[in-house]
């Protein structure tokens, strides 16, 4: 479905995490247009008094709000930064150079937020 010059179809979902507060639903995502560079996004969804949510403006937001999305930011900071070296080293031995890397990250919990996403395959 093409909208103004937009195509969801060439809208590629690289990486997503999200937290609910109450009735509102924070997700960060990392989204690459067209093969083009990737992006980070911050979605703000309220539920709807059928269950379903609706987006909504990100407008201002209370401490606690604030302090559930920074945990999912840092993580998404830290994936983006391999997403970018992908891309960046896109064919020269990238799997030898990322599995590298991995291997010597403090925190395993980004490989498998990764290999959940599907951005690494299962041989990490």
């Amino acid at each position: 479905m093409t909208k103004f010059g937009y195509d969801v179809n060439l809208d590629l979902e690289l990486f997503s995490e999200s937290v609910n507060i109450g009735k509102t639903k924070f997700r960060i995502v990392i989204y690459s247009y067209n093969k083009g560079n990737p992006k980070l996004q911050i979605i703000k969804e309220f539920k709807q008094g059928n269950g379903e949510y609706s987006i909504c403006r990100l407008g201002r937001m209370t401490h606690e709000e604030v302090e559930s999305i920074f945990p999912l930011i840092d993580r998404s900071r830290k994936v983006f930064s391999i997403i970018k070296e992908v891309i960046d080293k896109s064919g020269k031995n990238l799997s030898e150079n990322i599995k590298r890397k991995l291997e010597n990250q403090e925190n395993h919990e980004i490989r498998l937020l990764l290999l959940k996403h599907k951005i690494l395959g299962n041989d990490y």
